[in-house]
């Protein structure tokens, strides 16, 4: 939408100008100022200084800022025709703030859960929404935990029952886009007929 008032950079006033003419002049350069700037500050037009503030800084997409010597300058770039929030430390680090509608991180975690009830199978495979890198299993029937997570040898988890660890292969094995429980010796077992069983799984993607 064009301004109603626009500022005339380039035409001076005329030689012998009336000083009425000088006052309108200025009075649409001020109407030209608070035009432009009353949607962006609060209390604009207020004599009180309890009303300032911004209501809003939009900023227009283009060519990343140069770092400045004690500054962190912020600006807003396309990434995938996407207006963005970036800043640009005073190294020239770029560092992206906002994607895709949510606040950028350098490491998301995923979280899926569920449940089920154990039917004795040697080894079952339980889906998960991801490939986990850790779950965390409860059996409520018999009051115990099982922990699982990546970094532990391949067959290996942990179990808590009673106060007493064990620390033994065939309780949960992590795949791709699920977990294996087993019911084999020893036990406590993570597919124990008609146990009801409570699981988290996670996941962290840089």
């Amino acid at each position: 939408m064009a301004y109603t008032y626009n500022i005339d950079k380039d035409k001076p006033p005329d030689t012998g100008e009336s000083p009425s003419l000088g006052a309108q002049r200025i009075r649409y350069f001020k109407e030209a100022i608070i035009e432009r700037l009353k949607n962006w500050v609060y209390g604009f037009l207020s004599d009180s200084e309890t009303d300032e503030g911004l209501k809003k800084a939009p900023l227009k997409t283009g060519t990343a800022p140069t770092q400045q010597a004690d500054k962190i300058i912020v600006y807003a770039k396309d990434v995938n025709n996407i207006a963005e929030l970036f800043a640009r430390d005073e190294n020239g680090n770029e560092i992206q703030i906002t994607s895709a509608g949510q606040i950028k991180h350098t490491q998301d975690t995923r979280l899926d859960y569920g449940n089920y009830t154990g039917n004795a199978a040697s080894s079952r495979d339980i889906a998960t929404a991801f490939t986990p890198k850790a779950v965390f299993l409860i059996d409520s029937s018999d009051h115990g935990l099982f922990v699982k997570f990546a970094g532990m040898p391949t067959s290996y988890a942990v179990s808590l029952f009673d106060g007493n660890f064990k620390y033994h292969t065939n309780f949960i094995v992590l795949g791709t886009n699920k977990f294996t429980v087993f019911d084999t010796e020893p036990t406590p077992s993570t597919n124990q007929d008609n146990n009801d069983y409570y699981w988290i799984a996670l996941d962290s993607t840089d």
